[in-house]
């Protein structure tokens, strides 16, 4: 996803910082790291941007042979087995579905199929048809067996996800290599942070808005925290699930939270929620915060 809210670090000003950059899932991932050997912490980065083309290769619905891409084309009705990584997103997009009352929904495929196509106006039949093939409700998931049974022919969709967790599990693969000090982002709109450089209280963080006539709402100082990011572009693209309409009351929302893979989910909710649904996600998650820019006024929640 091409978004313009951004995620940009300056590390020139804190010694041994090493930049390391890979391709995958239509956008480019970062490490940044504090490391003393250069080819220790290339080569932790190499394994962990391996770990993310075996996710991409998992996760994606866009390749042949794919879990996603075999239960889009299988029929309803029939149990598919798939990898543990699947199973696990597959199971918190389904929790974090119902937690936010089914705006952040991985099935809007068909939804935003129409859209690709053009053909997203009013309530025709084409639309009608979409949405009654939408809905986490309609998955059902197998932990013994690790399979997924979908009752209808629902398309998948992880891309409001699947970014988050590659960045998590890549920080898992640097933390297996004991490089504790380092920020990873996907497409600037990902954003993990571990440990920050020595003698600073965090990763040096811009987060932007789409619309330039906007100045940057803050910096932030990240450590031991999650930043995702979802706006508006130039093409609608974040789809209401109930109405299967794009979502156009906000421009970008920011949410904070431990891992990426739910800091990503939560902001592509919180762009179909209300502002008031979105204050009461937080109060009730109290570690959780979400920048909006609504009308052009920034609000924070917490």
């Amino acid at each position: 996803m091409n978004l313009k809210s951004d995620a940009t670090v300056s590390p020139e000003s804190h010694g041994e910082i090493h930049r390391f950059r890979h391709e995958a899932m239509a956008t480019y991932f970062e490490i940044l790291l504090v490391e003393p050997d250069v080819s220790y912490a290339r080569q932790a980065s190499q394994a962990a941007f391996e770990r993310l083309d075996e996710l991409e290769r998992e996760l994606s619905r866009f390749i042949e042979g794919s879990d996603i891409h075999r239960i889009n084309n299988s029929q309803p009705g029939t149990d598919i087995p798939i990898s543990l990584d699947t199973y696990t997103c597959l199971e918190e997009c389904i929790e974090i579905a119902g937690s936010t009352e089914g705006a952040f929904d991985i099935t809007i495929g068909a939804l935003q199929k129409q859209i690709a196509e053009g053909q997203i106006e009013n309530f025709d039949e084409s639309l009608e048809a979409a949405l009654e093939n939408t809905g986490s409700t309609w998955l059902e998931l197998d932990r013994k067996q690790c399979r997924v049974h979908r009752n209808k022919p629902l398309l998948l969709d992880l891309g409001g996800y699947g970014k988050g967790y590659a960045v998590d599990a890549m920080a898992a693969i640097l933390e297996d290599w004991e490089l504790n000090c380092a920020l990873i982002h996907g497409g600037h709109s990902s954003v993990r942070a571990l440990d920050p450089p020595p003698g600073q209280s965090g990763w040096p963080v811009a987060i932007k808005s789409p619309n330039t006539q906007i100045v940057p709402h803050k910096s932030l100082d990240l450590a031991n925290i999650a930043w995702g990011a979802s706006g508006l572009n130039e093409i609608p693209h974040i789809i209401h699930p109930h109405t299967g309409q794009p979502v156009t009351d906000k421009t970008a929302v920011w949410c904070r939270t431990s891992r990426a893979a739910t800091a990503d989910a939560l902001s592509t909710a919180f762009m179909v929620m209300s502002v008031d649904d979105i204050e009461r996600y937080c109060r009730l998650h109290n570690d959780i915060e979400a920048i909006l820019i609504v009308d052009d006024e920034i609000i924070t929640l917490k």
